[in-house]
C-alpha cells in the first residue's frame, strides 16, 4: 500500500467546528455550519461535554467501482471503526431516505440532501478510480464542505485495514484529535475459568492471547515501546509479578506474597505495589524485577500507581485516612485528591492535568474526573450496572473502563467528558490498558 505524495491529502478547506453541549446543544447538533468558524491551519476544533450528548451523525454512502469484494470490505472496516466512537452516532442505511447508493463520490454531484433530511452532519464517501486505488472522504453534510479526503494506491486486501484505520485516524486529526485510536491496542483480562491476558485493537481486531496461566491475572499494563506487559497473577498459593516479553512470561515472587497494580513510567521502569514491610508501599523496579527506590512507604496499604508522561506526577490509592483515597505523589509532595466515600482504580492522564478514578455509590461503581487545573471534580459515568477501572488513552481524551450494565463485565469507551460509552467488541473482559503497538 502507497499514498501518492501528490494525493495525500485531497483537501482540507478552513473549517471550524465547536459544539458546545448546553440547552440549545439539539440546534448545533442539527446545524452544525451555523457554529463554524475559521481557523488558520484549516483544521476543526471540538469541544464536547455531557452524558449521552454532543454526538456527530455520520452516514456512509455506498462504495463507487472497484472490486466488488475489496470495497466492501473497506466499507465494513470503516464503519467498524467509526462504530466504537463515543462522538459518532452512525445512521444505518435504512435511515437515509433514497438510499445511500449515489451517482458520484465527489463534489457538487453528491445527493446530500437525502442526507441532510436523515440529520447526518458528516458524510463519508468511497470511490475506486482505478484498481487497487480507493479514494475516501467526509464532507459536512449541510455546506457540503470537503473536511478530509485521501487517496491510497497498490491496495490488496492484507491492506485494507490499515487503510480504515489511517482515514479513521485522519478524520479525527480533523477534529483535534490524536489518531492514537486507530494506533493503539488494549491488554485486557478475559473471562473464563483462567483469567489471562490477551491484546486487541479496540475495534476487536488482530486478538490475540498474551499468557496461558492457571489461577488468574489482573491489573496488565504495556511498556512504553509495546514489547513487554506486566501484570499481576494469582494463584492458589501465590501472588505474583509477571512480565510478558518477547513471547515469554516470567513471573516474581516476594517474601510479602503481594504485588498490586504494576506500571511502567515513559522511560521503561516498572513501579508496582509489593508487601516488602507489613503494608505494601509503592516501589520502582530494577531490572531484576527487585525495589531499587522507594515512592511511597509507611504503615497505611499504599497500591495501584499510575504516572503522567513525564512521570513527575504519580497517583494512587491509600487507607491513611480509613478508607481507600486517591491520592497524588507530585515531586516530593503527596497531597489527597478525594475526601469521601470509597475510591479505587485511578489513573491520570498522560498530559497530567486530569485524574480518573471508580467511586462507589449507592447505584453501583461509577467513575468520576479531577480536573487538577483547578476545575474540581466530575461525574463521567451513569451506569446502570458498575463502572470501573478507568484507563486514559495517550491522547488524555478517550477513556477504556469496564462496565456490567449489560450483564457481564465487559470494555467500553467514552470520553474524557463523559459521552455515552460504545462497548468495545472483545466480549468478557476487565482491566483495560493501552499500548501504541503501531508506528505512524
Amino acid at each position: 500500500m502507497s499514498v501518492s505524495p501528490l494525493s495525500r491529502t485531497i483537501s482540507c478547506v478552513p473549517h471550524r467546528l465547536r459544539l458546545l453541549v448546553s440547552a440549545l446543544l439539539f440546534v448545533a447538533a442539527v446545524w452544525p455550519s451555523l457554529a463554524n468558524g475559521q481557523t488558520a491551519n484549516g483544521m476543526i476544533n471540538v469541544t464536547i461535554t455531557g452524558s449521552g450528548q454532543g454526538t456527530f451523525k455520520m452516514a456512509l454512502a455506498q462504495p463507487l467501482g472497484g472490486d466488488p469484494g475489496l470495497a466492501s470490505q473497506l466499507q465494513e472496516l470503516v464503519r467498524q471503526n467509526l462504530a466504537i466512537l463515543p462522538i459518532v452516532d452512525l445512521l444505518p442505511d435504512s435511515a437515509i431516505l433514497g438510499g445511500t447508493t449515489l451517482n458520484a463520490y465527489q463534489g457538487d454531484a453528491i445527493d446530500f440532501n437525502r442526507f441532510q433530511l436523515a440529520g447526518a452532519n458528516y458524510v463519508v464517501t468511497t470511490g475506486w478510480p482505478a484498481p487497487g486505488t480507493v479514494e475516501l472522504r467526509v464532507y459536512d453534510a449541510f455546506s457540503r464542505t470537503l473536511l478530509v479526503g485521501k487517496q491510497y494506491t497498490g491496495l490488496a486486501a492484507a491492506a485494507l485495514p490499515k487503510v480504515a484505520d489511517r482515514f479513521c485516524g485522519s478524520w479525527l486529526e480533523s477534529l483535534h484529535l490524536s489518531p492514537d485510536l486507530y494506533r493503539a491496542s488494549l491488554a485486557y483480562v478475559a473471562a473464563g475459568s483462567n483469567r489471562n491476558v490477551f491484546a486487541a485493537r479496540p475495534n476487536g481486531r488482530d486478538k490475540r492471547q498474551i499468557t496461558s496461566l492457571n489461577g488468574q491475572c489482573m491489573s496488565p499494563a504495556w511498556s512504553p515501546d509495546a514489547r513487554s506487559i506486566a501484570f499481576t497473577h494469582l494463584s492458589n498459593r501465590y501472588n505474583s509479578l509477571g512480565v510478558w516479553s518477547g513471547g515469554q512470561v516470567r513471573t516474581m515472587r516476594y517474601p510479602g506474597n503481594l504485588v498490586i497494580g504494576p506500571f511502567y513510567l515513559a522511560s521503561g521502569q516498572l513501579a508496582a505495589s509489593i508487601a516488602v514491610k507489613p503494608s505494601p508501599g509503592i516501589y520502582l523496579l530494577g531490572s531484576n524485577l527487585q525495589p531499587s527506590q522507594t515512592l511511597v512507604e509507611d504503615n497505611a496499604i499504599n497500591t495501584s500507581p499510575r504516572f503522567d508522561r513525564s512521570g513527575t506526577r504519580m497517583v494512587f490509592v491509600s487507607d491513611r485516612y480509613g478508607s481507600p483515597q486517591i491520592m497524588l505523589k507530585d515531586g516530593g509532595g503527596i497531597r489527597r485528591l478525594t475526601t469521601s466515600g470509597w475510591n479505587t482504580d485511578p489513573t491520570i492522564s498522560p498530559d497530567g492535568t486530569m485524574v480518573a478514578f471508580t467511586r462507589q455509590t449507592g447505584g453501583g461503581h461509577r467513575l468520576f474526573r479531577i480536573d487538577l487545573t483547578g476545575g474540581g471534580e466530575t461525574q463521567i459515568s451513569f451506569g446502570p450496572g458498575s463502572d470501573e477501572q478507568p484507563a486514559f488513552l495517550t491522547d488524555s481524551y478517550f477513556v477504556a473502563f469496564t462496565s456490567s450494565r449489560a450483564g457481564s463485565k465487559q470494555l467500553y469507551l467514552t470520553t474524557k467528558d463523559g459521552l455515552e460509552p460504545k462497548p468495545l467488541p472483545l466480549g468478557g473482559a476487565t482491566f483495560p490498558a493501552w499500548g501504541i503497538t503501531e508506528a505512524p
